[in-house]
């Protein structure tokens, strides 16, 4: 083989090569642009499932005073998760505050 047939077989190669990586590309774009109908689609889907639902649920009893009271008190809040939750925020703030410039030596013990 001569000089001139090796480059024209490592340009074809080549160009093969990059066909194929951006055919591949163009083809997976093409799918992603696919994705914008996709909550549509699904959204149809329960649309369908809705009014069977519907009849499901008036079959369920209605619900009393002390139904909305319960669900009432929950829309609020716990108050020992809120004290958590604060408690949390407190000390992720505190150790943002806390400057790390020494060492800090634990000792530790296999048992």
């Amino acid at each position: 083989m001569t000089l001139s047939e090796i480059f024209t077989k490592a340009i074809m190669n080549t160009i093969l090569g990059m066909g194929v990586v951006f055919s591949v590309l163009i083809f997976i774009s093409f799918i992603i642009s696919l994705f914008k109908y996709l909550p549509g689609l699904l959204e149809g889907r329960k649309t369908k499932k809705h009014p069977a639902a519907a009849d499901d649920s008036a079959s369920i009893r209605p619900a009393d005073a002390t139904d909305r009271k319960v669900s009432e008190d929950t829309s609020e809040g716990d108050p020992v998760m809120v004290a958590v939750i604060t408690a949390a925020v407190h000390a992720l703030m505190r150790e943002e505050t806390v400057t790390t410039d020494a060492y800090v030596v634990r000792s530790i013990r296999r048992i």
